[in-house]
């Protein structure tokens, strides 16, 4: 069975009441969200509860509900060297970021504060989830993982600098953010990449590791078996074109005023 809230077998069903009724916090409070602990602890309850328990502890130390409230780190300064956009959903209903990771400056991005690197990750992550509920709301049916698209193109050597940087990201993911991660897909991915690869996924867990998909230049098509192509710029071998660009960097900003994104809901899926 899935160990999806409508997809459980009875063991499953028992271990989620037994989670349930353990707890002295329901700060998080609902069967979703507990279901997640337990898909990524494998249904082993004690192990879920201590993760959760984890989590509710950061969140209230860092104040992650009101993330949203508060303007988003770092987003001129990272606007100038990264290409990037919430735009979309893929065929499953899970919102699409898009980036340019690999035309992005890293020699500029990791002297940033380690800290800031974080909260702006922490930050994204809220924004996906929201967007996330918003199509929920809209479609009527539970979607609690998201999607991100890395164009890969332009990479070099120096973004293994980036490895540590990444290393904490996935860190903070599958410790507070686990059964997040819909789809991770690398487009146009380089040979070097591979290397990287080796190294990046030793930090996964072996299911995350499986929601990654490599595409070379050549099989850049094969985004569109997982997302429709009125949801991929034209960049990414979609039809998509927003007035000024699917992407949203600040030099547009500067040129042409402010980024008109039609597609941030993208058409309903």
């Amino acid at each position: 069975m899935s160990g999806q809230l409508d997809n459980l077998s009875d063991e499953q069903g028992k271990a989620l009441e037994n989670f349930k009724s353990q707890l002295s916090d329901d700060y998080l409070s609902n069967d979703g969200t507990y279901l997640r602990f337990l898909r990524a602890r494998k249904f082993v309850v004690q192990d879920a509860l201590k993760q959760y328990r984890e989590t509710c502890d950061w969140r209230r130390e860092k104040d992650v509900d009101t993330i949203l409230e508060r303007p988003q780190p770092l987003e001129e300064e990272i606007q100038e060297i990264l290409a990037s956009s919430y735009h979309g959903f893929d065929k499953e209903g899970r919102p699409l970021y898009l980036q340019c990771s690999g035309s992005m400056d890293v020699e500029r991005l990791v002297a940033f504060p380690i800290d800031d690197l974080i909260y702006r990750h922490v930050y994204h992550n809220e924004k996906q989830i929201s967007r996330a509920e918003q199509n929920s709301t809209r479609l009527g049916r539970n979607i609690e993982t998201v999607a991100e698209i890395h164009d890969m193109s332009g990479m070099g050597l120096v973004h293994r600098k980036s490895l540590s940087l990444l290393r904490n990201v996935i860190n903070i993911d599958q410790t507070y953010y686990p059964e997040r991660l819909g789809r991770a897909f690398f487009i146009n991915v380089p040979r070097l990449f591979y290397i990287l690869w080796q190294i990046a996924k030793v930090w996964l867990d072996p299911v995350t590791a499986t929601k990654f998909v490599l595409l070379p230049p050549d099989q850049i098509n094969k985004l569109k078996e997982y997302i429709d192509a009125d949801q991929l710029p034209v960049e990414f071998g979609g039809t998509c074109t927003c007035p000024n660009g699917c992407f949203d960097y600040l030099g547009k900003k500067k040129a042409n005023g402010p980024v008109v994104n039609s597609n941030d809901l993208g058409t309903p899926v």
